[in-house]
This record gives C-alpha cells, sequence and structure tokens, in this order.
C-alpha cells in the first residue's frame, strides 16, 4: 500500500517499525494505480456541524428580502447543489449531534438505535458501512465522530479520527487500519497541528491517494460549524462588520421557559452569528477542497456524493440557541446528493426527507435493495422516474437530558438561549406539508399546534384555540399512527442511556426512578388533546 496513507502516523524507527514498514510495503505491491471506473460507484458523506438549512448562499438569494444574511456565499456548496439535487425540505428526526449521526449511519430512529444523549458509545450493529463493507467496499472514517470519548468508529475500515467535540487547533487523532488490526498494534494517537477540518482533508487526500481494487465508502466529519466558532484564518472577520436582522420570532417563547418580562429590543448577539457564518465559509471551503481532490483524481463521475448536516440551529428564533426542539431552525438541515449522469443537474425537491433516509439510499445505489433494519426510504425514488409515492408526514422525537442547571454556561450563549435549549422536555411531534404538532411527555399543558404556511415562523399556538379541535384531532392522530408504524419506544432508550452513557451524575437524574422499575410492555400512546384553552 503506498505510503501516503501512512505519512502522517507517528512512526518510531527501530526493529518493530522495520517489521511493520515491510508488512506495508508486501500490502502495497500488488496495490492498483487507480481505482475502479466502473462498478459500483464510490460513496462520500460529508456531514457538517450544526450547519442550518438555510446556511447556503442560493438559500440565502432564493429567500430575497426576508434573508437574514444575504451577504453569505457559498459557492462550493452551491455548485455541487446545481451539480445535482438540493432537497428544500430536508429534516432530522432527533436535533442532537450524537443521536443523529447513529440515525445517519442506521437509517433508524433514536428509539431504534437507542442513542439520545452525546455521551454514549455508538452501538455497533447494522449500518451503510457494514452493508457495504460485506458486499465488498473498502470503508472509511475521516473527523469528528461525537459519542463521547469512544475511540471505535464501528463499521469503518480506516479511521482518522478525533474524540467527542475535539478542538478547533491542534487536535490529537487516533488513527487505525486493517494492517494495524494484522500486526496486533490497535489504533494509534497522532498529533497534529492546525485547523482540524485541514487535518481531516489531509487524511482524506492520503487514503484517495492509495487506491484499492474494491470502490470505497468514506464519511468525512467536520467541526465546523458547532461553536465555539472557529473559522479557518483566511474566513476570520470576514463578516465582522455585518448586521444581522433580529428574527421575526424572537419574542416568541418555547413553553417550558418561565415567563418573564422582555426587553423591547432582542438581545444582543450579533457577533456569535457573524463568527459562526465565518465557520460556515470554511465549511464551504473544505466541500472545495473535497470535490477538487475527487475531479483530480478522476473520481467525481463514479461517486455518488452526499452533503448535510447533523442539525439545525437557533439564532435567536423563540429567544433559544442551541438546538434539541422541535420548532423548524432546529430540525432542518440543508441535503444535497451529486451522482453525474444518475442523478439530474439542477433538481429540485420539495418532499419530506430525513436524516434516516440517507443510509438506504446509499445502500440502495450501490446494492440495489434496501436493508430490513433501516427505518428511511431510499431517496432514489425522488430523482429516478417514474417516482414512487412518498410521505406525507414524519415523527421526530427527543429525550429530555438531565443536565445540572448550576453547571451550564452563563457566557454570552446564554443569552441567545443556550440554556434554555438545555433544559428541552422529552418531546414527540408529527410534521406534515403544511402543519406541525408539538407535544411534551406529562405536560399536556404545553401542546403547541402550528399552521406552518400562515405562520412559518410558529409563534400563533392553535392548539386548545376554538376552531381548531378538529386539526388538532387530525394532527393527534396522525402522530399516534407514527407512534404505532416505527415502534416507538420512550423506555427503551432511557434504560439504554442508563447502563451506557458515560453521564456522570446518574442516580441524581431524572431517570433514576425510571431506571429502578421493572420494564413497561405498555403500547405508547400521545395525549394531545388537553391543552388549556385558550381564548
Amino acid at each position: 500500500m503506498p505510503d501516503q496513507v501512512y505519512r502522517r502516523f507517528p512512526w518510531k524507527v527501530g526493529a518493530l517499525g522495520a517489521v511493520m514498514l515491510l508488512a506495508l510495503c508486501i500490502a502495497g505491491c500488488s496495490a492498483p494505480e487507480a481505482w475502479p471506473e466502473r462498478g459500483p460507484p464510490n460513496i462520500l458523506v460529508i456531514v457538517a456541524d450544526d450547519q442550518r438549512w438555510d446556511q447556503l448562499g442560493l438559500v440565502q438569494r432564493e429567500q430575497g428580502s426576508a434573508a437574514r444574511f444575504p451577504f453569505l456565499r457559498t459557492p462550493h456548496l452551491d455548485a455541487l447543489a446545481e451539480q445535482g439535487m438540493r432537497f428544500r425540505n430536508a429534516f432530522v428526526t432527533t436535533s442532537l449531534c450524537s443521536p443523529s449521526r447513529s440515525s445517519i449511519l442506521t437509517g433508524q430512529y433514536v428509539h431504534r438505535h437507542l442513542v439520545i444523549d452525546n455521551q454514549t458509545d455508538f452501538p455497533g450493529g447494522p449500518t451503510f458501512a457494514t452493508a457495504l463493507g460485506e458486499a465488498g467496499y473498502t470503508t472509511a472514517y475521516f473527523g469528528k465522530w461525537h459519542h463521547g470519548s469512544q475511540r471505535a468508529r464501528p463499521g469503518f475500515d480506516y479511521v482518522a479520527s478525533f474524540m467527542a467535540q475535539g478542538t478547533y487547533y491542534d487536535a490529537p487523532f487516533v488513527v487505525t487500519n486493517p494492517w494495524f488490526d494484522m500486526l496486533g498494534f490497535g489504533p494509534r494517537w497522532t498529533q497534529t497541528e492546525g485547523h482540524v477540518d485541514e487535518r481531516t482533508l489531509d487524511y482524506l487526500l492520503d487514503y484517495l491517494d492509495a487506491p484499492r481494487a474494491q470502490p470505497f465508502a468514506v464519511v468525512v466529519g467536520l467541526k465546523g460549524a458547532h461553536q465555539p466558532f472557529t473559522a479557518m484564518e483566511q474566513h476570520r472577520g470576514r463578516f465582522a462588520s455585518n448586521e444581522i436582522q433580529a428574527p421575526a420570532n424572537w419574542s416568541h417563547f418555547p413553553p417550558w421557559v418561565p415567563r418573564r418580562t422582555l426587553s423591547p429590543e432582542p438581545p444582543s448577539g450579533n457577533r456569535t452569528i457573524t463568527a459562526m457564518l465565518e465557520t460556515v465559509l470554511s465549511v464551504d471551503e473544505s466541500v472545495g477542497r473535497i470535490l477538487r481532490a475527487m475531479d483530480e483524481r478522476d473520481l467525481a463521475d463514479n461517486t455518488l456524493v452526499v452533503f448535510t448536516s447533523d442539525n439545525g440551529y437557533y439564532l435567536g428564533e423563540h429567544l433559544l440557541g442551541d438546538k434539541r426542539s422541535a420548532y423548524e431552525p432546529s430540525m432542518r438541515v440543508p441535503l444535497l446528493l451529486r451522482y453525474p449522469g444518475v442523478i439530474p443537474r439542477g433538481a429540485i425537491s420539495d418532499a419530506l426527507v430525513l436524516n434516516i433516509d440517507i443510509a438506504p439510499t446509499l445502500v440502495d445505489v450501490a446494492l440495489g435493495s434496501v436493508p430490513a433494519t433501516m427505518q428511511g426510504r431510499s431517496l432514489k425514488s425522488l430523482y429516478e422516474p417514474p417516482g414512487a409515492t412518498w410521505r406525507e408526514d414524519f415523527l421526530y422525537e427527543f429525550w429530555q437530558l438531565p443536565y445540572a442547571e448550576a453547571r451550564l454556561p452563563g457566557d454570552e450563549a446564554s443569552s441567545w438561549g443556550v440554556l434554555a435549549s438545555l433544559t428541552t422536555p422529552t418531546i414527540v411531534a408529527v410534521r406534515t406539508r403544511s402543519h406541525k404538532l408539538i407535544t411534551y411527555r406529562d405536560k399536556p399543558e404545553y401542546t403547541e399546534l402550528y399552521d406552518l404556511v400562515a405562520d412559518p415562523a410558529e409563534t400563533n399556538n392553535l392548539a386548545g384555540s376554538a376552531g381548531h379541535a378538529e386539526l388538532q384531532a387530525q394532527m393527534c392522530a396522525r402522530l399516534q399512527r407514527l407512534l404505532d408504524e416505527t415502534e416507538y419506544d420512550f423506555e427503551a432508550p432511557v434504560r439504554d442511556w442508563w447502563a451506557r452513557s458515560r453521564f456522570a451524575d446518574k442516580e441524581n437524574s431524572i431517570y433514576a426512578p425510571l431506571a429502578a422499575r421493572p420494564v413497561s410492555v405498555t403500547s405508547p400512546t400521545v395525549n394531545c388533546q388537553a391543552a388549556v384553552p385558550r381564548s
């Protein structure tokens, strides 16, 4: 195998190093000079962190006078969209990093794969990577994985990844590959210098420069645009002088946030937002570097490229920061697909698509079928004629996490609602093309119902209001159907969290009583009819 793949590894000279280098040389003697040009396509999935659906230059242009950051330009992401298909109604089924990443890998809802927080290891099991690996693909993971301090990357042969959130600069990477395993050395640590996303792409390019006889399935996890928002040097300060308009719904509180007297003006947070947008520029540059690398290696024509984000992010909407809850800025993400000659150029879909649709799409495109373990649907039917009927609604779910409020941040981020976001209650919700019903476990008085056509900012709660009882009952029935169809289970993820999460204070958490009682086998039911009547 060519030595470029290992040039960033921390080798030590000596007999051991010589043996390892000899083994690599022997393994590389018959390596092909190029990746396969025909046959099943290569797969490349790029996952940004916390990037909202509207943090694309072309979306800002589409929004016209309603755009909050019309100065944002993302030429590489725009080009990717123009070369393939853009999904304008793409959502996550749980808006939190590790749970969503698990859903991308497995094609499953959180209540099936069981990861509800960021401190629980990904459990392994069937994923698109295992399905493709079993079919002969070589698999690799580069960059952000999350899942607490987990070192393994189940399902992936080659790994160059940092732990948990990592750091934007000088992050240590854990690196492994089959030859390490063959020689019994396991993962190796290496210290990097510079911006973490640039180093992630260095590892990716080294991998691409070592062709194999099989197609590849690769995931690139970017740290951008997660807080603390830290752009690459060339993008820092780019938007420091730009003004950001407050969202129209900045003063609309979520039902779980204590009511208080609001200032007539929205809170200051302009620099927080522009710093995030500068980090999005770095994400765009990373995507551009990846696409150029694919072109330079003649890989573009036989590679399905997917770009998405693990969740959205609040920038003052509903006086919130972060994500987790079921309003649009949290749930909605960019989703772009490019596969030259198969996916039409410049195609746009307004279908309701989900992060759990990515895994079945990858396996379907590569192998022609979808594993029974996956709950999502293949997106092939949306770009291949004649096109199948598609979903008209979907389930959103979130489990309240037991943070100790005394330890929550008190900096500027809190003024933009991070504190309120971290206390988000357990949610099950249904979103259709035109309406959304949000329910909160054991809190029917919190129920929210919105007409997304008349009220896209979600400020006029129709739950319990005169004249909307029939609509509320219909939406409640839809939600119950989705809970039944997907076999929703509130308790199983909580019990898994109790057993496997690295959260430090479980005994004093909200879930301690549930963990101590016998397992419930009752069917899930939703109470969304008892909202407090509104005049």
